[in-house]
């Protein structure tokens, strides 16, 4: 996961609107990014 990932057409910029706007989502975004941050740190 990554900024590329965020880089796509239209139809997966859909998804992950979705994805980032449903309902109890939020608890595991907040658990990936900090995961991701730990792992752009090394």
């Amino acid at each position: 996961k990554g900024m590329s990932d965020l880089k796509g057409n239209n139809h997966q910029d859909q998804k992950l609107y979705f994805y980032f706007s449903s309902p109890g989502k939020n608890q595991i975004i907040y658990k990936e990014s900090l995961t991701y941050n730990k792992l752009s740190e090394h």
